[in-house]
């Protein structure tokens, strides 16, 4: 996404490939594009490439499901929550094999020469993945503190359900987050205020997809970001009823470049690309699976 004037006319325009080389552009005005602008953009560059498609997916999809037994769609979430939990440990560094963590929660079985922070953290987030689903609760900073502190109130005692007081540095990233606490809590106080506002004014996916990626940005935790993130990401897709997402460790580099693009470019565009067409091939997938295509 990049801004161009014409004759003292400002566009926004975005070059992409389907079926050949595109543009997608807007036209802004006089006066150069502000954040909102740029948004909104983004969300009709969404809007046009791929939300028809997901929302005819999700209509599809809500339809059945309710259909099948209650008995099918607890176990349809458990095995979801048991992949999940796998894939978001193992983007974290977790040594536990996708059979190790099924035989961990499946059968309460600890595999030989497990770390056992590892087995942990697999139980801890499992648990709070299945709290998540079974009970709504607001949304809210309260929430999140809790799910951080629940999941790493064993591992990582000294920073669970608290933000960090001063700077971080991520791993293998030339991102640096807001260093003070002053910076973390304005930020995140933004952050919640744009979700509850606009979650009248954008589609869901959209929503969910913008706060994983302004969540990661912020970085407001010591650790355990990533995993709160794409549970959040989860709850948000949850209660709106649309379909959840599991992003397979395997896509773990390709999705850090993504992140890292969008924050040192300062352009959510990088982020957004890649994330909705792996969401809507994620869900036909799953759809297919579940013989709903």
């Amino acid at each position: 996404m990049h801004t161009s004037q014409k004759k003292g006319l400002y566009y926004l325009i975005h070059t992409y490939r389907d079926g050949g080389v595109k543009n997608f552009e807007k036209y802004i005005g006089k006066v150069k594009p502000a954040q909102k602008d740029e948004e909104q953009f983004i969300y009709d560059y969404v809007a046009h490439r791929w939300l028809k498609k997901i929302n005819n997916l999700q209509m599809i999809y809500s339809s059945k499901y309710k259909k099948i037994s209650d008995f099918l769609q607890r176990k349809n979430l458990r095995s979801f929550g048991v992949r999940f939990t796998h894939n978001t440990n193992k983007i974290e560094g977790s040594s536990l094999s996708k059979g190790d963590t099924r035989m961990i929660l499946e059968d309460g079985v600890i595999p030989a020469n497990s770390d056992v922070n590892d087995v942990i953290e697999t139980k801890a987030h499992m648990q709070v993945y299945e709290q998540m689903i079974s009970k709504k609760e607001k949304f809210s900073l309260d929430l999140i503190l809790k799910y951080h502190k629940q999941l790493f109130q064993l591992t990582k005692p000294n920073h669970a359900g608290s933000f960090r007081n001063g700077p971080i540095s991520i791993g293998g990233s030339e991102y640096t987050p807001p260093t003070s606490r002053f910076e973390v809590d304005l930020l995140f106080k933004e952050l919640m205020k744009w979700v509850h506002t606009m979650k009248k004014e954008y589609n869901p996916v959209f929503l969910a997809a913008i706060f994983h990626l302004r969540f990661v940005s912020i970085h407001p935790f010591e650790d355990g970001n990533g995993r709160i993130t794409r549970l959040l990401t989860n709850y948000i897709l949850f209660w709106e009823d649309f379909p959840l997402f599991d992003l397979d460790a395997k896509y773990r580099k390709t999705y850090y470049n993504a992140l890292e693009r969008s924050n040192l470019r300062e352009n959510e565009m990088w982020f957004i690309s890649w994330f909705f067409p792996r969401y809507v091939t994620y869900i036909e997938n799953t759809m297919n699976s579940l013989g709903f295509l």
